[in-house]
């Protein structure tokens, strides 16, 4: 018998994955990724951002 304590990852806000493909069509120079600086740090922000909104959804559960 196998027990999975996983939990629910807790659901990111409607708009972030539109917000992170907005800051990528746009551009960092114009606008800054959420919860990313401005500046020359704020491409990887955006990469780093965007890796774990798809691994959010990808995933659907958290490891316990």
């Amino acid at each position: 018998m196998t027990i999975r304590t996983s939990t629910a990852v807790d659901t990111p806000s409607p708009g972030a994955w539109e917000e992170l493909v907005t800051v990528a069509l746009l551009g960092t120079e114009r606008r800054t990724p959420p919860g990313g600086t401005a500046g020359r740090e704020a491409p990887v922000a955006l990469l780093d951002a965007a890796a774990v909104q798809t691994l959010r959804r990808r995933a659907g559960l958290r490891p316990a």
